[in-house]
């Protein structure tokens, strides 16, 4: 084969190199989007034809159907959602803002907490690696992120920061309202007869102790506690007591019994014993924020009955359409 042409057919060969390197390189660079024609409040389409977020909504509330109670995770699922949005409505009401200092503290408290976990899982690891005689090689930070939690690190800092901001908001607002809300202490008796309260209510009005009698004739699991039928520091509609036992409640004068009363299905007698055993503390939000944020995180308890609260207080205006419970998928 001539020279020239070797040498032509080579400086082609590297021209059509150069020229896919450099396509490969550009499409590295700048990677094709897959095409989506799929709008809010649709989740898959097949052919022409689309399914909506309600039709989704709605199949996977009949699966919970099929499923124990103690699993179903929706309801669940949209109390936490109803919950964070009351949040953000109280800390609008409130002016609750918080600094970014503040956040990056909680944030970083968060993120330790898990590189000790990691340190810990990789100190078991090891001690594992060595009594297999393998080499010792511990997780890395990203790579446990990826294996354990299944997340990027940059989703992790994202979850931190959303987790960091509810954590404090829960610590301002539900302290706040914890102490600054009016409450009583109560004794109750609770049996399905009617014949056993009004018993109960004919001693108490004899002059027998109520406290002494809780245990002798009340159902309710409150009758095993240290103080037998013992409701402390009720603050009004907190769900610690049915709406009727609490409207009751709330009507006596400290030291006063209920008459005997039914409510679903069950008897009861009340005793108001005092009015804000927890004293009141009737400073503005402003006044009492950085005290309410340095107290301890808000628990499930503490958190459950802040939103019974909330939400009882007509204050904001609720309404719930879920296909599948309320109404057909996109039905209008």
């Amino acid at each position: 084969m001539p020279t020239w042409i070797l040498r032509a057919c080579l400086a082609l060969v590297a021209l059509c190199l150069a020229a896919g390197i450099g396509f490969f390189a550009g499409a590295q660079e700048q990677p094709r989007r897959p095409l989506r024609t799929l709008k809010p409040g649709q989740v898959a389409r097949v052919g022409d034809s689309t399914i909506t977020a309600e039709q989704y909504v709605q199949r996977v509330l009949e699966y919970e159907r099929t499923q124990d109670p103690a699993s179903r995770m929706a309801a669940r699922l949209l109390d936490s959602l109803v919950a964070e949005r009351m949040l953000d409505l109280e800390a609008e009401r409130l002016e609750a803002r918080i600094k970014p200092r503040e956040l990056e503290a909680e944030v970083t408290r968060m993120v330790d907490y898990y590189k000790d976990l990691l340190e810990s899982t990789n100190r078991d690891l090891l001690e594992s690696q060595r009594k297999a005689g393998q080499p010792e090689r511990p997780w890395t930070w990203a790579e446990w992120l990826r294996e354990r939690l299944q997340v990027t690190e940059l989703e992790f800092n994202a979850t931190c920061a959303r987790s960091a901001r509810n954590t404090l908001l829960k610590r301002m607002i539900i302290w706040y309202w914890y102490r600054s809300s009016p409450n009583i202490d109560v004794l109750l008796i609770e049996n399905r007869s009617k014949e056993k309260i009004e018993e109960a209510s004919r001693r108490v009005a004899a002059g027998e102790d109520f406290a002494t009698l809780v245990p002798k004739f009340s159902s309710h699991r409150s009758a095993s506690q240290n103080i037998p039928g013992m409701f402390a520091e009720v603050i009004r509609g907190d769900g610690s007591l049915s709406t009727k036992a609490s409207d009751i409640a709330w009507a006596l004068k400290d030291k006063a019994t209920s008459t005997p009363f039914e409510d679903d299905g069950k008897w009861y007698l009340i005793k108001r014993l005092k009015s804000n055993s927890n004293p009141v503390n009737e400073a503005a939000f402003a006044l009492q924020r950085d005290d309410c944020l340095k107290a301890p995180n808000i628990d499930a308890n503490m958190f459950e009955r802040w939103r019974n609260s909330v939400a009882g207080s007509g204050r904001y205006v609720y309404e719930r359409r879920m296909p599948g419970w309320d109404c057909e998928a996109d039905e209008p």
